[in-house]
């Protein structure tokens, strides 16, 4: 009996040793996930870089020796996730961008996130976000700017 009891204690360090191994993988791949995120978010590459926020943040239990890697991790994912729906939302997609916004305010992610909710306000007010704006009319837009200020550089008029 106390040979089995010893297997027992030492197949539960094994096990504990390897759930110990794992949780610190998971940690490091989430660092790596930070950072990739970071040049993607320096980049101006905000829906790119909410995807690897999202991705730490997911690999990170809420525990006290990963809540504050957690809770950047979340924060990032909230910032470029604003971004990048401001982004969606001047292209003419405001429901994909709501949709985003969406996310970040859930329950268990950010849901008083200042910028989201600032950002889910500035979406449903009328007066700043066209309500009639398509993707079309958004690029046609961009268009015409686009060209008003190649004409301005032409005439040299910046």
């Amino acid at each position: 009996m106390a040979t089995s009891l010893s297997m027992a204690l030492c197949f539960g360090q094994s096990m504990a040793e390897k759930e110990s191994l794992a949780r610190m993988q998971r940690t490091t791949e989430a660092q790596q996930l930070l950072m990739e995120g970071d040049v993607a978010y320096s980049a101006g590459k905000h829906a790119e870089a909410s995807v690897q926020f999202l991705k730490a943040r997911n690999l990170l239990p809420d525990a006290p020796a990963t809540r504050d890697l957690r809770v950047a991790a979340t924060e990032r994912y909230a910032t470029a996730t604003v971004q990048a729906a401001a982004q969606l939302s001047r292209k003419g997609d405001v429901a994909a961008a709501k949709q985003l916004i969406d996310q970040v305010l859930a329950e268990d992610v950010a849901p008083h996130h200042g910028p989201a909710l600032a950002m889910r306000d500035q979406l449903n007010d009328p007066l700043r976000t066209n309500p009639a704006i398509t993707k079309e009319h958004a690029k046609q837009v961009d268009e015409a700017v686009s060209y008003t200020h190649l004409r301005a550089h032409e005439t040299g008029r910046n």
